[in-house]
């Protein structure tokens, strides 16, 4: 009996984890107008996992989700800064 090894990822597939995160990506700006309102993020994601399958499409929700996690993250920390560097203006001004 043979010893299944773990095949590593291709390029290819890391190129369609990656466009899959893009897409969630721009489909969470698009908003549907309807009783409730809803984004077109979970269409992404169900389509991407039809599509891709349920490994890739479960890591590239999970790649989407670990970049917007970071880009909030690196948002706030701007944010502080920008706060910070506006009370110090004032304080040197006078104001």
């Amino acid at each position: 009996m043979e010893k299944k090894t773990k095949q590593p990822m291709r390029i290819a597939e890391l190129a369609y984890i990656a466009l899959g995160a893009a897409i969630i990506t721009v489909c969470a700006w698009i908003t549907i107008p309807f009783t409730v309102p809803f984004t077109m993020q979970i269409f992404a994601v169900f389509f991407l996992l039809l599509l891709l399958g349920g490994r890739d499409g479960t890591l590239s929700v999970t790649v989407y989700s670990c970049s917007a996690r970071s880009a909030y993250r690196s948002f706030r920390a701007a944010k502080a800064v920008s706060a910070c560097s506006r009370g110090l203006r004032a304080a040197i001004s006078g104001a």
